[in-house]
C-alpha cells in the first residue's frame, strides 16, 4: 500500500455549521479549522474554510472543502499551500474519496505537487475528520 504523502488534521465546530434544506435540494456549510505536519509541508489554516456539501433529489451529495494553509516548505521558507478537494458521497462503507488540487507559492513543493495526480481519503477523527493524500500512478 501507498502511503500518503500528507495528512491533514481538520477540527470541526458543530455549532457553525449552517445548511438549507428544500424541495429541490439542500446545502450545508461545515466551517473548519486545521493543520499539516508532514516533511513536505507544516503549516495552520487560515480563517475561511469551509466544506460545501450539496445534494439533489436522487443524486449523490457533492463536496467541495476549499482550504488555505499557512506554514513553511521542506526547506523552512515560508508558504502557502491552497487545496480544493472535491469528492462525492455513493453511501458505500468506508473512507470518503475525493480528488485534491493544489497551489501553491512554494517552489519547493511545487516541484511535489505541479503536473502530477493525487487523490485523497477522508476518514473519521475525533473532533473532525483525517484527510489522507496520495499521488496517483502515473500509468
Amino acid at each position: 500500500m501507498t502511503e500518503p504523502i500528507m495528512e491533514f488534521e481538520i477540527f470541526i465546530d458543530g455549532e457553525k455549521i449552517s445548511d438549507l434544506r428544500s424541495p429541490d435540494g439542500a446545502v450545508t456549510f461545515i466551517p473548519f479549522t486545521g493543520r499539516v505536519d508532514s516533511p513536505l509541508f507544516r503549516g495552520e489554516i487560515r480563517p475561511g474554510a469551509a466544506d460545501v456539501q450539496t445534494e439533489k433529489p436522487g443524486e449523490a451529495r457533492v463536496l467541495t472543502a476549499r482550504y488555505l494553509f499557512r506554514g513553511a516548505d521542506a526547506e523552512g521558507k515560508p508558504c502557502s499551500l491552497y487545496v480544493e478537494n472535491v469528492g462525492r458521497l455513493t453511501g458505500e462503507g468506508g473512507p470518503i474519496r475525493a480528488v485534491p488540487a493544489f497551489l501553491t507559492d512554494s517552489e519547493c513543493l511545487a516541484r511535489v505537487l505541479r503536473g502530477k495526480r493525487f487523490r485523497s481519503e477522508v476518514h473519521g477523527a475525533p473532533g473532525g475528520v483525517r484527510i489522507k493524500i496520495f499521488e496517483e500512478d502515473a500509468t
